[in-house]
């Protein structure tokens, strides 16, 4: 038997009489439910009573405006997904379009507007509308078979209907996705992959299905640790073909199909994450204009310092450089040779010291090295044959 469709309703709201009418002189011959508002405030109450597919909103309407409607549809758990157009005659400045959008609207039709234009708009969100409506319909359906399988062979072809659409819109999920989604076996025998396998590993699906999964993720040998009964979300390291490895995001999970039992494993490709999370860290940690530590990683480390002299009896030392008449510099050849002056000081520093040690610039002209290992004399030593400026040495 075929299904009827059923009308969608569609929200026409302004508070002009004869807008509402060339709205529905347009609308009209279409399979539609027009229903008027002739204010935000009436709009509101209607959206209470029923669900509409789309809503045209007029932006100039005395009480709520058009902007002030939307915000408040929005708000609502019930109504927030209604896609709504704004039919107005407002300014095309990007100001007011902003607003608009900000607001919640999807779309913006200029009066005086194109009848096929907007025709086509609402047909589209009518269709999209019909399709959720169906989908939600369909999933009901299918559970209910499922329930009543033992009572009704004459069921079990709607099931396997509803069962072969659900599997094409998890197939168009699995096929579009950016990340890369794998299905293994108990033996770690990769069973299938997505499109995106490609993209992010090199290689084509022939490549890789009857693989071990862990020529790509070689931490999933391991899997058994990470509990595939729950989902589980973890890092690991993915090699691509010709053994280049990037960090990635696992999304590890388990099925029982047909008396087997299948692994999911939804792979991300967090490359660029990581590099910027890396970069984040050393702006916090690194002075901007010579590239060395600055005061709060120089702290950190003389903290660990302290605790390992305390700990193994070793000394270290601390030595505070402050160059003077620096402000000269800076007043008579100006601050870019002053900051060329202060990054050529890091770098001369940074030569006379081992792997081990520290050298920061706290601010402004000061420098500190940090000498885990070193005693005062040995820095003092280290100063007398390297150095020729007279330095502060701080000894525990």
């Amino acid at each position: 038997m075929e299904e009827k469709n059923e009308k969608v309703n569609v929200l026409l709201v302004d508070d002009r009489p004869e807008n509402l009418l060339a709205l529905e002189a347009v609308l009209g011959d279409l399979n539609y439910n027009l229903i008027r508002a002739y204010s935000g405030e009436e709009a509101l109450k209607c959206l209470l009573k029923d669900e509409f597919a789309v809503i045209l909103l007029d932006v100039q309407m005395p009480g709520l405006n058009g902007f002030e409607t939307a915000s408040i549809i929005k708000s609502r758990q019930k109504t927030k997904d209604t896609p709504i157009i704004f039919i107005t005659a407002i300014s095309k400045a990007p100001e007011n379009v902003f607003t608009g959008y900000s607001v919640g609207a999807i779309d913006y039709v200029f009066k005086p507007f194109e009848p096929d234009v907007l025709k086509s708009k609402i047909e589209s969100f009518s269709i999209i509308h019909q399709t959720k409506k169906g989908l939600e319909a369909q999933a009901q359906l299918l559970l209910e078979k499922t329930l009543d399988l033992e009572k009704s062979n004459q069921e079990l072809s709607d099931i396997t209907l509803q069962l072969k659409r659900t599997e094409a819109l998890a197939r168009i999920v699995r096929d579009t996705s950016m990340d890369t989604m794998i299905t293994y076996n108990e033996s770690f025998n990769i069973v299938s992959v997505n499109p995106a396998v490609k993209r992010m590993f090199g290689y084509d699906e022939s490549e890789l299905i009857g693989e071990k999964v862990m020529k790509l993720i070689p931490a999933l040998s391991l899997a058994q640790e990470y509990g595939h009964d729950v989902q589980k979300r973890l890092e690991a390291t993915g090699i691509r073909k010709g053994e280049c490895d990037f960090p990635a995001e696992i999304q590890l999970g388990m099925a029982h199909l047909e008396g087997q039992v299948i692994y999911a494993c939804t792979v991300r490709d967090i490359s660029e994450l990581k590099q910027q999370m890396d970069a984040l860290e050393h702006q916090a940690l690194h002075d901007a204009l010579t590239g060395l530590p600055n005061r709060t990683l120089l702290y950190d480390r003389l903290e660990q310092g302290i605790l390992s002299a305390k700990s193994d009896q070793h000394p270290l030392s601390l030595i505070l450089i402050d160059l003077n008449h620096f402000k000269t510099i800076n007043d008579t050849l100006g601050h870019h040779y002053g900051d060329l002056l202060l990054q050529q000081v890091g770098h001369r520093l940074s030569e006379l010291v081992r792997e081990t040690d520290t050298v920061a610039r706290l601010g402004g002209d000061e420098f500190a090295l940090f000498l885990p290992m070193t005693s005062q004399e040995q820095t003092h030593l280290k100063c007398l044959t390297k150095s020729s400026v007279p330095l502060n040495v701080l000894s525990y």
